[in-house]
């Protein structure tokens, strides 16, 4: 579902994980990030072209290998990977992948799971 009338800070990423934050209503995630009212950070969706994605299937940039099935997790710098170690104390989950991607930068399908 794409939610309308949300607003990204200029340096976001078209397929980054955001949360709420920075200038804008959201921001790419950083790992460094601290909600001041929660204190902690939740990756609220995927930024497209058309806006805020929080579910459905969308593509996020991503840096492999990873593999059909495999969850994708957030990761600061505004990428996600399978490496759900590199954040895991956040438990920043973004969604399952559709399809197999090799090493490297890449670009994946996935079922968001926000």
């Amino acid at each position: 579902m794409v939610i309308e009338g949300i607003q990204a800070d200029p340096k976001t990423l078209v397929g980054a994980p955001v949360m709420v934050g920075g200038d804008a209503d959201v921001t790419m995630y950083d790992k460094n990030a601290v909600c001041k009212s929660t204190g902690y950070v939740h990756v609220v969706g995927v930024w497209t072209l058309e806006g805020l994605m929080t579910a459905g299937k969308t593509r996020v940039i991503c840096k492999g290998p990873i593999l059909k099935g495999q969850s994708v997790y957030a990761q600061w710098g505004g990428y996600c990977s399978a490496d759900q170690q590199a954040d895991l104390k956040r438990k920043t989950l973004v969604g399952t992948a559709l399809h197999d991607c090799g090493p490297g930068d890449t670009i994946a399908e996935c079922i968001l799971k926000l």
